[in-house]
């Protein structure tokens, strides 16, 4: 499924700084085909495997769908500021 980095979140166990994930991930240049640098989300990728392709893509359909409902709700109310 789909990745990304967010650049400005509170760094957490899921989610390191984008400084460092950028730096892990170019040290995996060259190891594999796939990039999976974090050990968190080495755990998830490893549980995905075991999950049918059908329910990962209503999760990450559904997850990205909230996570751009709430970027436009922002934006609008920035625009409103």
């Amino acid at each position: 499924g789909p990745h990304y980095v967010f650049l400005h979140i509170k760094p957490s166990l899921f989610a390191p700084t984008a400084e460092k994930y950028a730096g892990w991930c170019l040290r995996w240049v060259g190891h594999d085909a796939v990039c999976v640098p974090y050990w968190t989300h080495s755990v998830q990728s490893l549980a995905a495997r075991f999950l049918p392709d059908a329910f990962l893509d209503w999760w990450f359909l559904r997850y990205f769908l909230v996570v751009r409902e709430k970027a436009m709700k922002k934006r609008l109310s920035s625009k409103e500021s």
